[in-house]
């Protein structure tokens, strides 16, 4: 199943709130089990959202805006697509 959000527009300056409060959202969102909720507060826009409080996921997600901030930095900005997918282990047959 995919879910697609039209296109969302924001500064340069605001990517960085903008993709931590959509990724950890998504992700809190369908984290299994048993995970310590967080609060957290984008520091340009004021919105706030729940994370997973989990370090590993923190990490992962910070590693990947990193990277998409460092490319617009480098290239000017411009637009970029962002994909989070998500894939179920398939358990096995008795």
């Amino acid at each position: 199943e995919v879910f697609a959000l039209p296109p969302l527009r924001c500064e340069l300056s605001q990517v960085r709130d903008v993709l931590s409060a959509l990724l950890h959202t998504i992700v809190f969102a369908r984290a299994l089990g048993c995970c310590a909720p967080r609060d957290a507060r984008c520091e340009r826009v004021d919105v706030h959202y729940v994370a997973c409080g989990d370090g590993a996921v923190d990490g992962k997600i910070e590693e990947k805006i990193n990277a998409l901030v460092r490319w617009a930095l480098k290239t000017g900005g411009g637009e970029a697509d962002v994909a989070v997918s998500f894939y179920e282990r398939e358990r096995d047959k008795p």
